[in-house]
């Protein structure tokens, strides 16, 4: 009896996979556009360093002022994307 008990699960796992199964449904890709600000940077700050820190300071800058630049421009190509895709 055990016997067969394992043979009627291994043929149910076996056959499981075999199954007509209904089809996955893929959405399409959606492109949801929202529409961002720049931030507006005020002036720059001064600052008391030592002057063997300045170049450290001064390297930190533009260090930042390219990163502000590049999200700068990635806001500008999305805003433009949303104004195409609309």
């Amino acid at each position: 009896m055990k016997k067969i008990l394992i043979l009627m699960f291994m043929l149910l796992l076996l056959f499981s996979g075999c199954s007509q199964k209904e089809p996955q449904i893929v959405k399409e890709p959606e492109f949801i556009c929202v529409k961002q600000e720049l931030y507006p940077y005020g002036n720059e700050i001064k600052l008391r360093v030592h002057p063997d820190d300045l170049s450290l300071f001064e390297k930190r800058k533009e260090y930042y002022k390219k990163r502000a630049k590049h999200y700068e421009e990635q806001v500008l190509r999305n805003n433009e994307r949303c104004k195409e895709n609309k």
